[in-house]
């Protein structure tokens, strides 16, 4: 029975993503939207494509890069080199946008990143700050857009939802970057240092039943993640130009303030666990936050659809990455040697 829900799940999901995207396929087929979209794509000049697909390369370059700073920030040893990293973030691409459940990516930097870590646990918090880190950037761009761009009716009330999303990122980043000195600090409270210990004692027997050391990655210089959060906004402006070029040649008047509030939240869109390689939320969400500005639902469709084409060029490429190099996959490490319960977490 238990066996079974897992797959009822997985199907539920699917179901749903088919539903999204058959929505989506009559949302264009009604009125002139069909019309609309087919025109667009046909006036769209080849060379922006071309352009924005090398920039969507750049962007997993510069995430490739990212993860190494990460990595390096928590004391990565041994620190893969760059060009590994690279290869194999345009390996997890690939995975992301072609086999379902769109976590394929992860694995494949869960267990490069292990053998820097040795611990699962340890692997899996890196991997996680990765992502949050591009999180907790992208809502900064989202809030400086709102400071520059002009007010846009159909943005305000996402506002709040995303500046939280922002926020959790934010705080995970920073509980995660310094775990166990926050953790050491409260402690030696009188309340809230029992809960802590308490805490710990039942960390250290779940370490015993499963006999492996859970622990969590302490940052060792900051400078790196300092520079990897920098980076995460480049990479993000970087899709905002990408939008700037595809909205050009589509000939759409929006510029880069307006671009700055709108990208973010599509991207975010394209992150719900019902979207089929990031197909069918941002689609919706850019129709409803372009027609403000008068720009029609296929003209809106067509530029959401160019850049995916940018988004799928790069994941098609980490196909050819896989082929061509592979990705090593390290050998799974010995179980960690538990300590006592009564050391300092």
């Amino acid at each position: 029975m238990s066996a079974s829900k897992p797959g009822a799940r997985r199907i539920v999901r699917w179901i749903l993503r088919l539903a999204v995207l058959g929505a989506l396929a009559w949302w264009v087929s009604r009125g002139d939207t069909l019309d609309q979209l087919v025109g667009a794509l046909r006036g769209l000049p080849p060379a922006p494509l071309v352009g924005a697909m090398g920039v969507g390369m750049l962007v997993t370059v510069l995430a490739g890069l990212r993860w190494r700073l990460i990595m390096a920030a928590f004391g990565a040893d041994p620190l893969p080199s760059t060009v590994h990293l690279v290869r194999a973030y345009f390996v997890g691409h690939f995975y992301n946008a072609f086999v379902p459940g769109a976590i394929g990516g992860d694995l494949v930097r869960g267990v490069i990143t292990r053998r820097s870590f040795g611990a699962v646990s340890t692997s899996v918090m890196v991997v996680f700050l990765e992502r949050f880190v591009g999180l907790a950037s992208l809502i900064a761009v989202f809030a400086l857009g709102l400071l520059i761009a002009p007010p846009l009716p159909a943005v305000g009330a996402y506002g709040p939802y995303v500046f939280a999303a922002g926020a959790v990122g934010l705080a995970a980043v920073v509980t995660l970057a310094s775990a166990r000195r926050l953790t050491a600090r409260l402690a030696q409270t009188p309340i809230i240092g029992a809960l802590v210990r308490l805490g710990v004692d039942l960390v250290a027997q779940i370490e015993a039943r499963l006999g492996a050391k859970l622990r969590l990655a302490e940052m060792q210089r900051a400078a790196p993640l300092g520079v990897a959060i920098a980076l995460a906004a480049a990479m993000h402006g970087c899709a905002i130009a990408v939008f700037r070029v595809l909205a050009l040649a589509l000939d759409l008047p929006l510029d880069v303030p307006t671009l700055m509030v709108i990208v973010p939240l599509a991207i975010i869109a394209s992150m719900l666990p019902i979207a089929v390689a990031g197909l069918g939320p941002r689609e919706a969400a850019l129709v409803v936050m372009l027609a403000p500005l008068g720009i029609e639902q296929g003209e809106a469709l067509a530029l959401s659809l160019s850049f995916w084409a940018v988004i799928m060029a790069a994941a098609s490429t980490g196909g050819l990455v896989q082929v061509v190099w592979g990705v090593e996959i390290p050998h799974d490490a010995p179980p960690e040697p538990l300590e006592s319960p009564e050391e300092p977490p």
